[in-house]
């Protein structure tokens, strides 16, 4: 019998031949999978676009959307800003585009006027792309050193930062804004009626009538803004003041006579499902030539979350996190994100620490080499020491009223002991925050749980719960739509992260912001730079990276 021997070189060539093939079977399959899905995607865009347009009803008249759009921008036009630039031109002429990330959305508002001082985008009539899980056109307060309907100084830009959804219309009565354009994601649908809709909001002021010198002075300026809007055939105005007695109720607000409201800025706003938005986008006539578009994109637009619920599917209520609450806040006066980011640090240690130590007390971990040194450590000592040391490094702030935290740091060892391990590894996952950006000038700024503004027991919005695959699937849509909003070229782009507030899914949020950066790089034909805002709840890396147990 003949015996073949192959050479060693001859081996060495099938092996890699063989290994060449693996791998590219591997990633043809994997290229072929996400072309798939995509392309089953796009199918159900155009089926589902049809089927909306075909739903959708034809302004009043026999107006077009065109045509009543371009009269309409005419008229409320204002001062020239973008008038003349050639569609498609970047505005000031730079060969890339700016991407700020911001964590609360009015955190957008120094970085547009500074773009417009700058000369990157006009000071007037800017068209906004806002792509988002909600409107955030809520109205804004009339406080004191608020410029009235004119364009603030730097000085005067704080007034305009109150609410995480009211920057908008402050940047409308600034005159930097005529039109936003709101795309919505399908999980919203049952706030609204129709797939499209388009309307006029009407922003001014008007006269409180309190003969209350103590709340003239404290709650409210004698001027208060109001709002008009038509609802069916019927012309609607409100405030955030009553008229009567000047207290605020930011949550419904108040009605005001439709004469009362002296109009000083039209705002067009349309609202686009976001299936309705893939064709509506794919029209070049969506934006005139003389607009200047700014694209904004909200990361809640994946999805809608409760943050307490992993520690609420651990049996603790709510009432026992405000007692937490109870606790931490009077102490704790972060003053910036570096601060929050420490004090967040020394907090969620002490959790692990204390959730250690119980599961050293478990049979099977209780003469462990590791368990021997835990065992003996006197978490309240330590960390009295450890507090006292970063106070005096002003790496923490206490509130004024408090010199030492020896008493808290008992009083938190005594609480969390009384928790089982498992709620305290969601603690230790939702960890500690203040409630709002050191930059927002209204809200009363406290330290706490990092529990958001959604909980289930008080919510204003739709909770959407996504997992991996949907945020994949919705990167494809954005995808879409993307690529034809970039060909305007927008001046400028923001996108908000939306985790301190809770929305955004927290456990989802770096593929979420990933993909979304990734989206703009990929559509856009100029090359991106991309700022991370300092005040980031948990830095450029973002919340979740410090809180996995």
């Amino acid at each position: 019998m003949k015996i073949v021997r192959f050479k060693s070189r001859s081996i060495k060539a099938i092996i890699v031949f063989g290994l060449l093939c693996f791998i590219l079977t591997f990633y043809v399959f994997h290229a072929s999978e996400t072309t798939i899905e995509e392309h089953s995607l796009h199918y159900q865009i155009h089926t589902l676009q049809n089927d909306i347009y075909a739903k959708q009803i034809p302004l009043d008249n026999g107006v077009s959307r065109d045509g009543w759009l371009d009269s309409r921008l005419r008229e409320i036009q204002g001062e020239v800003g973008a008038e003349g630039r050639v569609a498609g031109t970047p505005p000031g002429g730079q060969t890339h585009v700016d991407v700020f990330v911001v964590e609360e959305h009015h955190e957008v508002l120094p970085y547009w006027f500074d773009a417009a001082e700058s000369g990157v985008i006009p000071k007037t009539a800017n068209t906004l792309v806002h792509i988002d899980g909600h409107s955030d056109a809520a109205p804004v307060l009339n406080v004191p050193g608020y410029p009235f309907f004119k364009w603030p100084t730097k000085d005067q830009l704080k007034y305009l930062m109150q609410t995480n959804d009211g920057f908008i219309q402050a940047a409308a009565m600034a005159g930097f804004l005529n039109r936003v354009i709101w795309v919505w994601p399908d999980w919203d649908i049952e706030n609204h009626e129709d797939y499209y809709n388009m309307f006029t909001i009407s922003i001014g002021w008007t006269y409180t009538k309190t003969d209350n010198w103590l709340v003239r002075i404290v709650k409210s300026p004698d001027k208060v803004f109001c709002m008009c809007y038509t609802n069916g055939t019927d012309l609607e105005c409100f405030s955030f003041v009553n008229l009567e007695t000047g207290e605020e109720d930011r949550e419904k607000g108040y009605s005001v006579p439709k004469e009362a409201c002296i109009v000083r800025k039209l705002l067009i706003i349309e609202e686009l499902h976001q299936f309705t938005a893939m064709k509506y986008f794919n029209n070049s006539d969506w934006a005139t030539g003389r607009e200047s578009v700014l694209l904004d994109i909200d990361e809640d637009f994946y999805g809608c979350t409760y943050v307490v619920d992993p520690i609420l599917k651990t049996n603790v209520t709510l009432d026992k996190l405000w007692q937490l609450n109870d606790i931490i806040t009077p102490v704790f006066c972060p003053v910036d994100a570096a601060q929050e980011k420490a004090t967040d640090k020394i907090l969620t240690e002490l959790v692990a620490h204390v959730m250690n130590k119980k599961q050293c007390q478990t049979d099977e971990l209780r003469k462990s080499t590791r368990c021997l040194g835990i065992s003996k450590l006197n978490l309240k000592e330590v960390y009295t020491d450890q507090m006292s040391l970063l106070l005096m490094s002003k790496s923490i702030s206490t509130c004024s009223y408090f010199k030492e935290t020896g008493e808290c740091v008992t009083k938190l060892v005594e609480f969390l002991s009384s928790m089982t391990i498992k709620q305290l590894g969601a603690l230790h996952f939702i960890g500690f925050c203040a409630n709002t950006s050191p930059r927002t000038y209204l809200d009363y700024r406290e330290f706490r749980v990092c529990s958001g503004a959604n909980t289930p027991e008080q919510s204003a919005v739709i909770v959407h719960a996504t997992d991996e695959k949907e945020v994949r699937r919705r990167t494809i849509f954005l995808k879409h739509m993307l690529r034809n909003v970039m060909k305007r070229k927008p001046g400028l782009i923001t996108v908000a992260r939306s985790v301190r507030d809770g929305y955004t899914p927290r456990e989802l949020f770096e593929q979420i912001e990933e993909s979304v950066l990734r989206t703009l790089n990929a559509t856009s034909d100029r090359p991106l730079r991309v700022h991370y805002d300092s005040e980031l709840l948990g830095g450029k890396g973002g919340w979740p990276k410090a809180h996995t147990v």
